[in-house]
């Protein structure tokens, strides 16, 4: 390969990282390997001198040599073909084998103690697998859906053994494991009715408990020469899935996802788990423990909730105890397997989480990554040392945040999914958070830790990716990576702090006691395990302020006033409990915000303030204490009006002011508006009718005379008819006229005036009779109406001003009247007989 390893120019790179103390991982070396097609690397081992073995799928043309040499394996069969490789500690090639043949399936690998690879897997039904890389053949032929294999090369890739198993639904296997022996393990899923999973000449038989198509996880265990030692089976009535195997000296873990209820002891007892959801897709993390001979020690459902939760990954320290990764998504997902609950709740979407059980399966602790923005944050691989440290992998599309001690750190996916590789403690806590990733899909599938404190990683990445100073770009579609990291650099840190104390001060080591003021160091190990090198500013004394208890004090709030304060405390070094005076006049009465500030004294000359607001606040307006005013009523005009009073919740009574001008003159009702202001923003209205009466102006006809009806006052009539003249001399009550016509009448009383309507007289000079000559009906008409009477006579029709409406004649009997287009008004019917008596009549028309 002409370019892998060439370190070019970082044109492109999404790296971020946060650390914990000054402790950042640094990328030792990147290397590549790739075409044009599809190229993953999908496991990884490491053996004793560590040299990196990864195993994986390929298409087309790819050189896994990454210096200026060629190293090119070939897929054949138009399919991905499936390679293990093997590098140098310093990422060298030094050997990579393919295996030939279509429909290739999963792919792990393992290394035992004398540096011996295993792989395993699975290959789709009919599909011919050539299992000896060299010039010789080696071939399987898958008979089911999905045949699963383990094979076995020396530590120079050269063909041991391989052994299938498979009936015909769909057996594979998912991940394998060495012991120390050089028994190999696998585990899988598989779907048939019955499998013989003994390889060799004998028979063991596995019954499927799922319903038809789902599948049960198997646990297969051979020797380091194929021979089959035993296989066992577990599962419920749908699919149930392991993902990671780990042995250690005497026991076997495997962790994944099952469903409903599963019996996860293999044997003749019962150990049933069940998840909290029943139903397709709900699905739990599990945590299975095995002793070398297939036996159950106990199984943990290690993430209980109402959605998916699902373990990816699993590793063992030391001491036995279990470390898992995987990812989970709702939020009452419970992390103790015990009787108690743990719940990592924050945001939603699918979160990755990291757990630790103790050697019997017991809950240690459990941290999550999720993202604020709900989207997918899917847990990898998960590697310890044996300080109980451990690295954790997951990939991400969007947002991230990992809570470290130092505080929260957030990512953001450059483009597809990015790697976040993270460091916890043996405590559980995040001791730093790294990201690694361009615009394409990158993910990290596989990581095992040195002796030399480095991570080596391997994955796939697309587009161009960065690590620190190195960059690569892949080839096509998709290539491999293989990075070592440096994931314990140390560096010593420092610090200073100030302490006072009122007589001895013992350093954070607890190695030396101080009586005296000085300076003074301490060193001490920080959380990654470097020098954390303390200065210490020493004044023995009490030089230190009181601290308030309270940070910031609660808001007093009161309506109207407030008459009392309850007293905040601080706490002294030397003088204990401290409580606070203020400097505010009691009671606060003054609208608004009055800041309050409290003095907290030790008695040693040493003081500390905090304020206090107290808000003032007066939100209800008045309330009239008359609810319905009286009306006011007057003659001509109204010159004063008295002001009613309402009640204020602060400002008692409040007298109301108007907004109208005096006198009040207007006849008719005027309306006055009373407001009440309390004076801190809040009103109320009220109103009052005030009522402007005029004298009244009206007559009476009696003959010839009209007279007016409101008498102690002043008179003026008038002819109507030429202009409401006044007419000379009357001035009395009553008047008389002496022409035919129209008259009204002015009446004066109390300073104001009003007039009568217009009246005519129409029978000056004519005889009038006592008794009418006809009758009117219907009154009031709407100028349609009848006429009665036993005459033959001429009626005249007039207004109120005298003029002459029109006339008809009458014939005895009933006589039909219509007055076309006529206002509505009174008007009056006049009759003189052959005698010349008269007869009038009034009548209303009303349209």
């Amino acid at each position: 390969m002409k370019h892998a390893n060439r370190l070019l120019l970082l044109f492109f790179m999404t790296s971020i990282s946060h650390s914990y103390f000054g402790q950042n991982p640094v990328t030792q070396w990147l290397k590549k390997a790739g075409s044009t097609g599809i190229d993953q690397s999908t496991s990884m081992a490491l053996d004793a001198s560590g040299n990196i073995y990864i195993a994986g799928t390929f298409a087309g043309t790819v050189d896994f040599d990454p210096s200026a040499a060629t190293a090119n394996l070939t897929s054949v069969g138009g399919t991905n073909n499936m390679f293990f490789a093997k590098y140098s500690s310093s990422g060298n090639y030094i050997w990579a084998k393919s295996i030939t043949g279509g429909g290739l399936g999963l792919i792990d690998i393992a290394v035992d103690a004398s540096s011996n690879v295993y792989i395993g897997g699975g290959f789709q039904a009919g599909a011919t697998l050539d299992f000896d890389p060299s010039a010789s053949t080696a071939n399987m032929t898958s008979v089911g859906g999905y045949d699963m294999f383990v094979a076995k090369y020396t530590s120079a890739g050269v063909y041991s053994w391989a052994k299938r198993t498979g009936d015909s639904q769909a057996e594979y296997a998912r991940a394998i494991d060495v012991d120390a022996a050089g028994n190999v393990y696998s585990t899988g899923i598989f779907t048939s009715t019955s499998v013989d999973f003994n390889p060799g000449s004998g028979t063991l038989n596995l019954t499927n408990n799922s319903n038809a198509g789902a599948g049960d996880i198997f646990i297969q265990k051979l020797d380091g020469n194929g021979n089959f030692l035993w296989a066992k089976a577990l599962g419920g009535t749908t699919f149930d899935t392991p993902y990671d195997i780990r042995t250690d000296a005497s026991n076997v873990y495997i962790t994944g996802e099952f469903s409903e209820l599963v019996d996860f002891n293999p044997g003749a007892g019962v150990s049933n788990l069940s998840v909290q959801q029943v139903g397709q897709g709900y699905k739990d993390a599990f945590v299975l423990k095995l002793d070398l001979s297939g036996n159950f020690v106990w199984a943990r459902d290690i993430a209980s909730g109402t959605s998916t939760s699902t373990g990816k990954g699993i590793d063992i320290d030391a001491a036995g105890n279990v470390y898992t990764g995987g990812y989970f998504i709702s939020a009452n997902t419970d992390f103790d397997p015990g009787p108690g609950s743990v719940q990592l709740t924050n945001f939603t979407g699918v979160k990755a989480f990291a757990s630790k059980l103790d050697v019997n399966g017991n809950y240690v602790w459990a941290q999550k990554i999720a993202s604020p923005a709900g989207d997918f944050i899917y847990g990898k691989d998960i590697a310890v040392d044996n300080a109980g440290n451990c690295l954790f992998n997951c990939y991400f599309n969007s947002t991230a945040n990992v809570e470290l001690l130092s505080g929260t750190a957030s990512f953001t996916s450059s483009g597809g999914d990015d790697i976040l590789l993270t460091k916890l403690s043996p405590t559980g806590n995040f001791l730093w958070a790294k990201q690694f990733g361009g615009t394409g899909q990158d993910q990290i599938n596989s990581m095992k830790l040195t002796n030399t404190d480095h991570l080596i990683a391997t994955g796939t990445f697309e587009n161009t990716i960065g690590f620190d100073a190195f960059s690569i770009t892949s080839a096509g579609n998709s290539d491999l990576f293989l990075a070592n990291l440096d994931v314990y650099t140390c560096s010593p840190t420092t610090s200073t702090i100030a302490v006072s104390d009122c007589s001895s001060y013992t350093v954070p080591s607890g190695d030396e006691t101080h009586t005296v003021s000085g300076i003074y160091t301490d060193t001490i190990p920080n959380a990654a395990n470097c020098d954390s090198v303390i200065t210490i500013n020493l004044t023995i004394g009490d030089a230190v302020a009181p601290v308030a208890n309270t940070a910031t004090l609660t808001n007093v709030t009161g309506q109207c006033s407030v008459t009392t304060l309850t007293a905040p405390t601080a706490t002294d070094n030397c003088a204990g409990t401290i409580t606070g005076t203020h400097n505010a006049t009691l009671p606060i009465t003054a609208q608004g915000t009055t800041i309050v500030t409290w003095t907290y004294n030790d008695g040693n000359g040493n003081t500390s303030t905090q304020v206090q607001n107290v808000i003032i606040t007066d939100n209800t307006a008045p309330v009239a204490n008359t609810a319905n005013l009286s009306n006011v009523s007057g003659q001509c005009s109204v010159t004063t009006l008295t002001a009613p009073t309402a009640t204020d919740n602060c400002a008692a009574t409040i007298t109301g002011t108007h907004n109208t001008t005096l006198p009040i003159t207007t006849p008719g009702t005027t309306v006055v508006t009373w407001t009440y202001n309390d004076g801190n923003g809040n009103t109320s209205t009220q109103t009052q009718n005030v009522i402007i009466t005029l004298p009244v102006a009206t007559t009476t006809v009696s003959g010839l005379t009209i007279s007016a009806t409101t008498s102690g006052a002043t008179y003026q009539w008038i002819n109507c008819g030429t202009g409401n003249i006044p007419i000379n001399g009357a001035t009395s009550q009553a008047f008389t006229a002496s022409a035919n016509g129209t008259y009204a009448v002015i009446v004066t009383q109390n300073g104001c005036s009003a007039t009568s309507a217009c009246v005519a007289i129409s029978t000056v000079g004519l005889n009038e009779i006592s008794q009418p000559l006809f009758t009117v009906y219907p009154n009031p008409n709407n100028g349609m109406f009848k006429i009665a009477t036993e005459l033959q006579a001429l009626i005249r029709i007039t207004n109120t001003a005298g003029q002459l409406v029109s006339t008809h004649q009458l014939e005895s009997g009933e006589n039909m009247i219509e007055l076309k287009n006529i206002e509505s008004g009174v008007y009056f019917i006049s009759v003189i007989n052959s005698n010349g008596s008269i007869s009038v009549q009034r009548i209303s028309v009303v349209n």
